[in-house]
């Protein structure tokens, strides 16, 4: 029989394509069957072992059955597969059954006797556990460099910059803060928390000149205004206050397919991930951009937004979604009620209530609504009381301030001595471990005295969350009083004037929730501190409101 030769050559990733390793199999290949009928040559640059359908190894399949060739030729088994066994054993066994003759090395492949069987597939099965030791290795490689926080190589934050590793200087890559983009980056948490809105805001921000940031290598090329939901994801990265994690995501096989070509799924690798539990991800410090308590401020109104989204309504409701029941806990809606009548000046007009949404379902609730003039009327005019009394409100959020920064350094003293706590319970288990590998303990006494230890320990973690927790939420209340002192000296002049869309915003910077009694009572929540002195009381509000005094309560 005429012999006829193919090549079988393969790299798994891009660096190595580039590395000219293809050409350094066919060398050797080459100097194997020199002089001799080689009729063909099929490459995979850039394609994973482990993946069965590589195109080069579709197109070798066929041709050993269309009889282009009858020897094939590879320079070591680890280029068929990495698959182990499981791959290797159909491939050589549907080629053998079309009369080809495989070929290592310039060795025959025996593959028709048990023997020779499972030596190859012993062979194979050492070639895969070589590639997922050095998976592994690679991976706690990583880990270890995260555990001593050493940035693992990744495509920087928009507003900073990557500066890589210098192997001769011997130092680690890192971020450093970009100032010709950082300040967008400002800017983009000072917009939002202004407007409260992400359209609004990219709008604004285009408005400034602040565009999207671009594909890689394309940055500033095309002005194009931020998507509200890139713009979101801008706003929730933790990168800006200093804390990078690594490992977040774990790579799986995609579900759906998004797009129909890719070049990372046709060379086999993953194209899907999931979420890593929160208590997996490791914590790297970078330098920050954003403080802390503008951070958890916009979080925390991108969670109300969340909660309290406002649609485009018919008719114009100045307390939208912030009137809620005091029975079933959903917001309020304004309905019309009554026939339109026509007013003196001759314009039609419409009595308005606010009712709670459930009265319009199945389960009917028990509160009572409320007229939409007399209502919007009384909070209007307690929000204008405080905004036109800047000084005092000023004078009232400098004393909170001053206790918020008293109970926060009692925290912080708190979280100290809880941290300095769980350091000696994690010596005192190290001790135990010791004595126990000294055979001074037995496995009994080990578990006797360990396990209260682990309670413990499980105790302190609870008190450590909660007084991180405490201080996040000091911070959080000190950066919206610091937005009512802003918003007061603000509005302070365009009070008089104030149209419908700014009033709107006032009162929802001002008021947190109203609630309507069963009496007919009036509970607005306030998001600023006590007033000191006496700008806001019982008397001066419900006198300048006409309204009774036992009506109308102002919490704060």
């Amino acid at each position: 029989m005429t012999e006829k030769i193919a090549f079988y050559c393969r790299v798994s990733s891009e660096k190595q394509k580039e590395e000219n390793t293809i050409e350094k199999q066919i060398y050797n290949l080459n100097n194997i069957y020199k002089n001799r009928n080689v009729v063909v040559k099929y490459m995979d640059d850039g394609f994973s072992g482990s993946f069965d359908t590589r195109p080069a190894l579709l197109e070798m399949k066929e041709g050993a059955r269309r009889g282009v060739y009858n020897v094939l030729g590879i320079d070591v088994i680890d280029r068929s597969t990495r698959g182990g066994a499981k791959s290797l054993e159909p491939l050589f066994e549907y080629l053998i059954s079309y009369g080809v003759r495989i070929e290592i090395g310039g060795i025959p492949v025996d593959y028709k006797t048990p023997e020779g069987k499972f030596s190859n597939n012993v062979q194979a099965e050492a070639v895969r556990l070589a590639k997922e030791i050095i998976v592994r290795n690679m991976i706690n490689g990583k880990y270890a460099k995260a555990n001593n926080n050493i940035l693992i190589g990744c495509y920087p934050s928009w507003g900073l910059k990557l500066i890589r590793r210098d192997r001769e200087r011997g130092t680690e890559a890192r971020f450093e803060v970009d100032p010709t983009e950082s300040w967008k980056v400002r800017k983009c948490f000072n917009v939002y928390m202004e407007l409260q809105c992400l359209n609004q805001a990219v709008k604004k921000l285009a408005e400034k000149g602040i565009y999207a940031r671009g594909k890689k290598g394309e940055e500033g090329k095309y002005k194009v205004p931020i998507l509200p939901s890139t713009l979101k994801q801008i706003l929730q990265n933790e990168t800006y206050i200093g804390n990078f994690y690594f490992g977040k995501k774990r790579y799986c096989k995609a579900t759906r397919i998004v797009k129909e070509v890719s070049k990372t799924r046709n060379r086999g690798l993953l194209t899907g991930w999931k979420w890593r539990p929160r208590s997996e991800w490791k914590l790297i410090k970078v330098p920050p951009i954003i403080d802390e308590a503008t951070f958890y401020r916009v979080q925390e109104i991108i969670r109300m937004r969340h909660n309290n989204y406002l649609r485009k309504p018919k008719y114009n409701y100045l307390l939208q979604k912030l009137v809620v029941c005091k029975h079933c806990g959903r917001p309020y809606r304004g309905k019309p009620c009554g026939r339109p009548f026509r007013r003196k000046n001759g314009t039609i007009g419409r009595y308005f209530r606010y009712i709670c949404y459930s009265r319009h379902e199945y389960k009917k609730c028990s509160s009572r609504g409320i007229n939409a003039r007399v209502l919007e009327n009384a909070v209007w005019s307690v929000v204008e009381t405080f905004i036109r009394n800047p000084e005092n409100v000023r004078k009232a959020i400098a004393e909170s301030e001053k206790k918020k920064n008293d109970n926060k350094a009692q925290n912080q003293r708190d979280l100290l001595l809880l941290l300095s706590r769980k350091e000696d319970i994690k010596k005192k288990k190290t001790r135990l471990l010791e004595l126990y590998s000294d055979d001074d303990f037995s496995k009994e006494d080990l578990r006797t005295q360990i396990v209260p230890l682990n309670e413990e320990e499980k105790s302190l973690e609870k008190l450590v969350a909660e007084v991180e927790s405490k201080i996040k939420l000091i911070e959080n209340s000190k950066q919206m009083e610091r937005e009512i002192q802003r918003s007061c000296n603000t509005y302070y002049t365009k009070i008089d004037n104030a149209g419908f869309e700014l009033r709107k915003k006032i009162v929802r910077d001002w008021v947190r929730e109203i609630n309507i009694l069963d009496d007919g009572g009036i509970v607005i929540k306030m998001n600023v501190p006590n007033i000191a002195g006496a700008v806001l009381n019982q008397d001066n509000v419900c006198n300048l409101l006409n309204s009774n005094t036992d009506k109308l309560w102002i919490l704060r």
